[in-house]
C-alpha cells in the first residue's frame, strides 16, 4: 500500500504544436523526483485530463509509469460525472502498474450525498487500487460531507481525501473524528 504522506505533485501536461509533449513531460517528472517529491498525480484536472482523448491519456500514464520506474507512488486522476465511464477508464488503464487513483466528485449533475456514496462505492468495487477522493466543490458544485466521506472510508481501498473544499472548519471536524 502506498503511503500518502509528504509532498505530492499534480502534474501538468505540456503541449507542443497542439500535441502532448512527452519529452517535456518526462523532464517534469525527473525534475520533481529530483526535488524529493513523495508521489505524483498525473491526469488530474491540473493535467488537462478532461480535454485529453483516450490515446493521449494512455500515453501519459504509460510515460509516467516508465519514467517513475517505481521511485515514487503514482495516483492517476480517473474521475468524472458518469460512473460507468469512470469504471471503463479504470479498466482500460488497468494494464499499467500504479497503486492508486484520484477520483473527483461528480461534477455538473450535482449528485446528492447518497448519489456520491453510490458513485464512489461502485468505483471502489470495480478496482483493487487505492482510491483518493478529490473534493473540490468550487469546480464540481458539490461538497462531499464528512459523514459521507467517513462512510466511504469504510471501504478497504478508499484511503483518503484530497480536500480542496475550502472549509477549514469541515477539515478540522474531519481530523477530530
Amino acid at each position: 500500500m502506498a503511503m500518502i504522506t509528504g509532498v505530492w505533485v499534480p502534474l501538468v501536461t505540456p503541449f507542443k504544436d497542439g500535441a502532448v509533449d512527452l519529452g517535456s513531460y518526462r523532464r517534469l517528472i525527473e525534475y520533481y523526483i529530483g526535488q524529493g517529491v513523495s508521489g505524483l498525480f498525473p491526469l488530474g484536472t491540473t493535467g488537462e485530463a478532461p480535454t485529453l482523448d483516450d490515446g493521449e491519456a494512455d500515453a501519459i500514464v504509460a510515460e509516467t509509469v516508465e519514467a517513475v520506474a517505481g521511485r515514487v507512488p503514482i495516483f492517476v486522476g480517473i474521475g468524472g460525472n458518469a460512473t460507468a465511464k469512470v469504471i471503463k477508464t479504470i479498466k482500460r488503464l488497468g494494464r499499467h502498474e500504479f497503486p492508486g487513483i484520484v477520483s473527483v466528485c461528480p461534477y455538473y449533475n450535482r449528485p446528492t450525498q447518497a448519489g456520491m456514496r453510490e458513485h464512489f462505492t461502485a468505483i471502489a468495487e470495480a478496482t483493487a487500487r487505492q482510491i483518493l477522493i478529490y473534493n473540490v466543490s468550487y469546480r464540481t458544485s458539490v461538497n462531499l460531507t464528512n459523514e459521507t466521506l467517513l462512510r466511504l472510508a469504510e471501504l478497504p481501498n478508499v484511503v483518503g481525501v484530497k480536500d480542496s473544499w475550502g472549509s477549514i472548519s469541515q477539515s478540522l471536524d474531519l481530523l477530530a473524528t
